[in-house]
């Protein structure tokens, strides 16, 4: 560091650990906390003063931050020609989008409940994010048809890289495949259909 920035860094600090439990809960927030450096982030986390209802929160934190900064044995998912079947639920909200549907597969590495995992009352697989970009893979937006048989067709093959000490038997991490409506500003993602 040096140059004076000692001072603003060590207030940062200060306020991360007062905030800890809540930044650790935004999705956002929690992506931006795990890309600090080493010689910040180390000493805020075995702070005594780390605001943080139970030291399993701060374990799993340190495991997204080694999970994010390790190399790991990958394979890549390749998903083409998929069909969407027996979906008369939801069709009519996929052929129906305004501008179009964005379909996300994306691994999920941390159980539901926990943090970077599912979090809040909505169901899993609407707040559900990969915890590293690189674990997620997103088609352009396309308008969806539905088939003569009551289906639809996924589109554009998705390319979806796996670590796989995280996702298979045994392993608390998925494989999540989902609908975005497209909305907003700029073609922003929507809601999940």
């Amino acid at each position: 560091r040096g140059g004076g920035l000692d001072g603003p860094v060590m207030k940062c600090s200060q306020v991360l650990r007062a905030h800890f439990d809540e930044v650790r809960q935004k999705p956002e927030e929690l992506e931006l906390l795990c890309k600090l450096p080493a010689e910040v982030l180390a000493p805020m986390l075995e702070a005594d003063d780390l605001e943080v209802p139970t030291e399993a929160a701060v374990l799993e934190v340190a495991r997204r931050v080694l999970r994010g900064r390790m190399e790991r044995e990958e394979v890549v998912l390749t998903i083409s020609g998929a069909k969407l079947c027996e979906a008369s639920e939801v069709l009519p909200s996929l052929v129906g989008a305004a501008g179009g549907v964005v379909w996300e597969a994306l691994v999920i590495e941390a159980p539901a409940g926990s943090p970077g995992g599912a979090l809040g009352t909505a169901p899993p697989w609407v707040a559900a994010r990969a915890e590293a970009s690189k674990y997620a893979a997103v088609t352009e937006a396309a308008p969806v048809q539905e088939g003569s048989a009551g289906d639809c067709e996924i589109g554009k093959e998705l390319k979806l890289r796996i670590p796989t000490g995280s996702v298979g038997g045994g392993k608390p991490g998925s494989v999540l495949f989902r609908a975005r409506s497209v909305s907003g500003e700029a073609g922003g993602a929507g809601e999940v259909l």
